[in-house]
């Protein structure tokens, strides 16, 4: 079996499935007609391995792995550490004010568009979304010790 992009990745996505179903294993699963807090996590869990597995099976169509262009590796981590900072600014700095440093962040400093467009589009997500979820969907979302 050659390892291919499409191998490596689906025995990723695999272990991932594995791991998931493994950590939804406390919650009791219940039944089809009421289903326990399990059912889902374990579905989905569930399909992803087998999606996975299928896919480490019948994945050989793509580059190998020696032969793929590792050049985007420099920007996947700057973005793979924003997302990490994100995380961890959420509950201590607020939806907003988290979802519109990091929307400002990859549209200004990854996407290099302009300042003021970044602004504007950071800031209205942010606001939009927020009032979309919060208000009128009433999911509660993290505000800061300031209120916003």
């Amino acid at each position: 079996m050659n390892f291919t992009r499409d191998r490596v990745a689906a025995l990723a996505l695999l272990l991932l499935g594995c791991g998931a179903y493994w950590a939804a294993t406390p919650y009791p699963i219940g039944s089809l007609a009421q289903p326990g807090a399990g059912f889902v996590p374990r579905l989905l869990a569930a399909l992803l391995a087998v999606g996975s597995a299928a896919l480490v099976l019948h994945g050989g169509a793509a580059a190998r792995l020696r032969e793929i262009d590792f050049s985007d590796v420099p920007i996947t981590v700057v973005i793979v550490a924003l997302l990490s900072a994100g995380a961890f600014a959420l509950e201590r700095a607020g939806y907003r004010a988290t979802l519109a440093g990091l929307l400002f962040l990859f549209l200004a400093v990854v996407e290099r568009r302009p300042l003021w467009l970044s602004v504007l589009l950071a800031v209205g997500f942010a606001l939009g979304s927020f009032y979309v979820i919060n208000d009128v969907l009433l999911v509660p979302l993290p505000m800061s010790r300031w209120g916003w």
